[in-house]
């Protein structure tokens, strides 16, 4: 690590995992004045699904591993922030130099999310005994502080549909904010996710990824596109679902999830305007014809070679797990 820089393990060990959970948390205090600029997951492959990190003030638990399933709070009243997320065995991500998320000024909490297989059941060794994520710090404040805008959805895939598309949008609500980068999520339905913005009727691709490959945080701040209040920001993902039961939007292992996520910057003394952006999409009653007649049409298709290119930093190959 640089100078003035320091490095926060969380771990969940593997004797948490008894057979009966699915997701658990665990916390670790952060001190005041410091400034977030990297996430790296610790694990072995082909073990856990899905890793995330979030900040909040209040905890539900302190000190103590838990169970974060369904109908539980990670952090008290539901008020967390979600900084960061990996799956299907994806890497980690340092922030540019000029973005780190900032703790505040007073002490707070990160919290480690695993979600794991149901039943899953890991055994200790002397190389492999927990799994976790290693949050590295400064007190060198950036140019901008980070924030996040996630795109998902609600609602259904119909049963034994192929090639279903679901659509997320809205207009984005801050002017001059860098867009720095992108990552998708998903489960194991879809096959394209695919972002734009809408500016000046045109659309501007910003990738059309393939879910196949682990989740990977991509840098595109070379690209200097800077959003504005008169942008729509829109995600469409393609889905198809081969059971003969229509399967719901939701965090469950049992669900299918699409989730986009734009990084942006903000400008220190705009913090008290500018929160976390949340929009979600309906998958039977959003209805983009309402904005404009149609998304271009490639937009149900990964762009491959494009999407190679853009996680060659990576040396990521398509995921089986």
């Amino acid at each position: 690590m640089m100078k003035n820089t320091k490095t926060i393990d969380i771990n969940i060990p593997n004797s948490a995992w008894d057979g009966n959970r699915s997701l658990l948390c665990n916390t670790a205090p952060v001190d005041p004045h410091q400034y977030i600029i990297s996430y790296e997951p610790l694990y072995r492959k082909h073990t856990i699904r899905h890793i995330s990190a979030v900040i909040c003030d209040h905890p539900s638990h302190i000190n103590q591993v838990w169970d974060c399933g369904q109908g539980t709070y990670v952090c008290e009243n539901g008020e967390n922030e979600v900084l960061w997320a990996m799956a299907k065995d994806g890497p980690g991500w340092h922030l540019p130099k000029e973005f780190a998320v900032p703790i505040g000024s007073k002490k707070r909490y990160l919290v480690l999310q695993i979600h794991a297989p149901p039943n899953m059941k890991l055994e200790s060794t002397s190389s492999f005994n927990s799994t976790g994520i290693r949050i590295g710090l400064t007190d060198r404040k950036p140019t901008y502080r980070s924030d996040i805008a996630i795109y998902g959805m609600i609602g259904y895939i119909p049963a034994n549909a192929k090639d279903f598309t679901a659509d997320a949008f809205c207009w984005w609500p801050f002017d001059d904010t860098p867009l720095y980068g992108i990552s998708i999520h998903s489960h194991t339905m879809a096959t394209a996710i695919t972002g734009y913005i809408y500016r000046n009727n045109h659309f501007i691709e910003l990738l059309r990824a393939d879910p196949s490959y682990p989740e990977v945080t991509i840098d595109i701040s070379s690209r200097n596109i800077t959003l504005q209040s008169t942008d729509i920001l829109i995600m469409r993902c393609t889905l198809t679902n081969p059971n003969r039961r229509d399967v719901k939007f939701g965090n469950a292992h049992v669900d299918e999830m699409c989730d986009l996520y734009f990084f942006y910057g903000t400008k220190f003394d705009a913090y008290k305007k500018h929160r976390h952006v949340l929009c979600p999409g309906d998958a039977q009653k959003s209805d983009l014809s309402k904005l404009f007649a149609h998304l271009p049409q490639d937009s149900t298709v990964p762009d491959e070679e494009g999407y190679k290119k853009l996680l060659s930093p990576f040396n990521v190959t398509k995921s089986t797990y």
